[in-house]
């Protein structure tokens, strides 16, 4: 990968290295990175081509944003980079408005970044954290109009779920104005033993200890779990462990909640394969009231029961963790549209597509939530080789993915996850393949 092999950003016509040089560090403190050294990791990115400098207005307290617009100043090459920063987070304690998504903090955010940066537009401007409060039709007409106004040029969403992002770009689409270009997250998936049978496609770490990991060493991208095998997990633990990653990484996790798809696993830790529906609804249930209320007393078939008086600490900064189905789970899409925040199954027939997406409309009422499908992929080295289904996923070319996944969006389909685990080739190639062909037409970074 050369940091000139240029593509566009999403599906707009912002141009960009494959790299950016994120700042976070850049400015002073104990764990910051002081002047001389950020100058000499900004002109190494740009020497060898990259052009997409990601900063916010949190970062050092502003200071790294006043550092980089330092640079840009002395070096003279504003024009030639794309210039990213983020807002959302508190700027001051104990001064609400100058928190969230509403439009006055937007519009403060973008006149200090502006201001600080000592530039006359952000080129890709983004939600730094959704605040589940602000109503998507606020926080569009106020991106809409900074756009409007050459404030910034793009914006995207970061620590936001997918089905509020595919919300915003529905009613952009609708009111003809500008969308997002850019969303970020990270997905894991829970196996709880290795079966060679199987392979296990999965990541080998325990999920969330994985997730607390990555929280540390990232601060803008999505994190979540595809999906927890909640009928083997003690619903007070799951609760304070998410609650904990919460807490500690800003709000970004999304618990996503399978029923497991191994039945030799159940006998592992005595659990009779045919009580997984039953046991994944009173978990949920618990788990619900651990995070959601105060000493919850409970009787359960399964979990046990508490009289009160007992409670699960810490609670998540939200007033409700968003969680998605991994699968149905069990149950009919009418409980998990009453219940959950989206789904994500194993993808129908391409024929089904549209019927399969309409029953879960149907079904799920409002709020707005996400459907999502999972297939493995056997990516060939001949991009342009046609899409064909094939057992529990695709077979196809670069070009012949790219096509399908424009079909399922057109079909209704909000989020597309893929395993490579069938492709007989080197990681690097089918990544550059995804890079050149597919990325570049959704608007996502991942």
């Amino acid at each position: 990968m050369n940091m000139t092999d240029y593509r566009p950003f999403g599906r707009s016509g912002l141009i960009v290295s494959p790299l950016a040089l994120g700042t976070m560090t850049f400015g002073a403190g104990r764990w910051g990175t002081d002047e001389p050294t950020a100058r000499a990791i900004f002109d190494t990115y740009v020497e060898a081509g990259g052009n997409l400098i990601d900063t916010a207005d949190v970062y050092s307290g502003g200071e790294s944003e006043k550092m980089l617009g330092r640079f840009l100043k002395d070096s003279g090459i504003r024009d030639r980079l794309v210039v990213s920063t983020k807002a959302g987070f508190s700027r001051s304690e104990g001064t609400p408005m100058h928190a969230g998504n509403g439009t006055y903090n937007i519009r403060l955010g973008i006149e200090g970044s502006l201001k600080r940066l000592g530039v006359d537009r952000i080129d890709l401007y983004w939600v730094h954290v959704w605040d589940q409060l602000t109503p998507a039709e606020e926080v569009l007409r106020t991106l809409s109009d900074a756009v409007a106004r050459g404030d910034i040029l793009h914006y995207g969403f970061s620590n936001a779920p997918s089905w509020y992002v595919a919300k915003i770009a529905t009613l952009a689409r609708a009111h003809g104005l500008p969308g997002p270009i850019g969303i970020s997250g990270l997905w894991m998936r829970d196996i709880p033993f290795f079966d060679p049978q199987y392979g296990d496609a999965g990541q080998v770490f325990e999920p969330l200890t994985y997730i607390t990991a990555l929280a540390a060493v990232t601060d803008s991208i999505t994190l979540g779990t595809a999906g927890i095998v909640l009928p083997f997990r003690e619903p007070n633990l799951l609760a304070r462990q998410i609650a904990s990653i919460a807490q500690l990484s800003g709000g970004r996790i999304i618990a996503g909640l399978s029923s497991g798809d191994r039945p030799k696993e159940y006998p592992l830790f005595d659990i009779d394969f045919d009580t997984r529906a039953e046991r994944f609804r009173e978990a949920y249930d618990l788990y619900r009231q651990f995070t959601e209320t105060h000493a919850p007393a409970y009787e359960t078939k399964h979990f046990g029961a508490s009289p009160g008086g007992f409670d699960v600490l810490p609670k998540p900064p939200a007033r409700r963790t968003p969680a998605i189905a991994i699968g149905r789970a069990g149950q009919d899409l009418k409980w998990i549209g009453a219940h959950m925040e989206g789904l994500i199954v194993p993808s129908p027939a391409e024929p089904d597509l549209p019927q399969a997406v309409a029953e879960w409309r149907a079904t799920s009422g409002a709020p707005f939530k996400p459907y999502g499908i999972a297939g493995f992929l056997h990516l060939s080295r001949d991009r342009d080789r046609p899409f064909e289904r094939v057992r529990a996923g695709f077979k196809t070319g670069s070009k012949g993915l790219a096509a399908f996944m424009e079909r399922a969006r057109e079909a209704g389909v909000n989020h597309i996850a893929l395993n490579p685990r069938f492709t007989p080739r080197p990681m690097t190639e089918v990544l550059d393949d995804l890079e050149r062909d597919v990325l570049p037409r959704f608007p996502s970074l991942t």
